[in-house]
């Protein structure tokens, strides 16, 4: 904050002091970030009135309420092994460069002084990475997404128990986990249903975000989109968090999936050309056709788009849908001040609605012919807005084959030259 004015930056330090009094008397973090220092502080009084010079070495670990140990033994009071209370404990992590916390393989975190340079870091599948990335968004410290969140009608009662409820209740849509319960008994990520289908027993992460972002009172400002470019770098860190954990399922399980061509890859791989260079060969993972992205996906749907070619013919027409961001459904919704860019989740729902109603259009209604086959693909500009382009065959009667088909189903239209000073629409063109 020094530093900000002391560059001229325009900040309202009434504001900052308010934001800094509600995290202090209300966020957990900081109030165990708060304990921590006086403990510190504490262990260094104590060494320079006995003469040591040293500094203390502390180290504190946070135990969530689902990393409780249970009282299996009877003369073990249930006190003893209740989860850590605010105040006593405290969580520290350094954030890598994409703004997501560093990738470690332990468990927990642990807390180190000053001095220090190998501090641990904090997953990024732990609960307190959000609350504590982004205290603003989650000033009382609740968690975003905890691991084990039973579906609807999936199981019994939790680990803990019972029901927790929120501290920041009508703050934030309210937590799924307190309607929806842990099935301790069959700790499993899907069930088979009678119809042969798999039925997920537990939220994902992507499901719980998509739960959170919806804008469901539109005479109250969202938890989250109000916040304009936080909101988006809180989906953006989600969104890293989730592809993450699939990449990590992928690189644990991938030898069990159905890889054809794996001895081929490793073949090639393993050539003498790189021996004699001296390049060694690392952990090879294949990514399988349903990860969105992959080679594999992208070689799939290349393959499905030329076999649709060689059954019907070459496409007849190129459409690009983009979305406008003056259509009534989006302005209508925006507050003052808003832009179409701090509002994504409402930008995509109305552009789906468009598009699906495009579509009714051109395969139903047949505005521009019997369709036999399509293909699409859905991109999004970097200034945020979705548009789709679109590969359309139609019956050989219905082709386009002279300049006259054209002009049917095609406008072109040149505005004429404006006259100077002129500041309308059109002469903007």
């Amino acid at each position: 904050l020094r530093q900000r004015t002391a560059r001229g930056a325009q900040v309202n330090r009434d504001l900052l002091v308010d934001i800094d009094e509600c995290l202090r008397g209300n966020n957990e973090y900081c109030k165990m970030y708060m304990r921590f220092h006086e403990v510190f502080q504490s262990a260094l009084q104590s060494r320079a009135e006995e003469g040591r010079e040293q500094q203390p070495l502390i180290r504190m670990r946070m135990v969530n309420a689902s990393e409780a140990p249970a009282a299996e033994k009877g003369n073990v009071h249930p006190g003893r092994l209740n989860a850590a209370a605010p105040g006593q404990v405290m969580v520290v992590f350094d954030a890598g460069e994409d703004g997501a916390p560093p990738d470690p393989r332990c468990r927990g975190t642990w807390v180190y002084p000053r001095n220090t340079r190998h501090p641990r870091p904090l997953p990024h599948w732990s609960p307190d990475a959000c609350p504590l990335l982004f205290p603003i968004l989650l000033p009382y410290g609740q968690r975003f997404y905890t691991h084990g969140i039973a579906a609807a009608g999936a199981g019994k009662k939790g680990r803990n128990g019972g029901k927790r409820g929120s501290r920041a209740e009508g703050y934030t849509v309210e937590e799924m986990e307190d309607y929806m319960q842990w099935d301790e008994h069959n700790d499993t990520t899907t069930e088979t249903t009678g119809q042969g289908r798999k039925q997920r027993k537990f939220v994902s992460h992507a499901q719980l975000s998509l739960y959170h972002y919806a804008y469901r009172a539109a005479d109250n400002p969202h938890w989250l989109w109000a916040a304009r470019r936080l909101a988006q770098q809180f989906v953006v860190y989600n969104h890293v968090c989730i592809e993450s954990a699939r990449l990590d399922w992928i690189s644990e399980k991938w030898k069990g999936m159905r890889c054809d061509a794996a001895a081929d890859l490793f073949r090639k791989v393993m050539d003498e050309r790189y021996a004699e260079k001296g390049w060694t060969l690392g952990r090879v993972i294949i990514l399988p056709a349903t990860y969105p992205g992959s080679p594999r996906n992208m070689q799939g749907c290349f393959e499905d788009s030329i076999a649709l070619v060689a059954e019907v013919g070459r496409p007849n027409y190129f459409i690009t849908f983009t979305t406008n961001p003056n259509w009534p459904e989006i302005k209508a919704m925006l507050r003052a001040g808003e832009r179409c860019v701090d509002q994504p989740m409402l930008v995509a729902r109305v552009f789906h609605q468009y598009f699906s109603e495009f579509l009714n259009d051109l395969l139903k209604q047949e505005v521009l012919g019997r369709v036999v086959g399509f293909a699409f693909n859905t991109e999004f500009q970097k200034r945020g807005l979705p548009h789709v382009h679109l590969l359309l065959c139609v019956e050989k009667s219905d082709q386009v084959l002279s300049s006259e088909d054209i002009d049917d189903v095609i406008q072109a239209y040149i505005p004429a030259q404006p006259a100077e000073g002129e500041e309308d629409a059109e002469g903007k063109l």
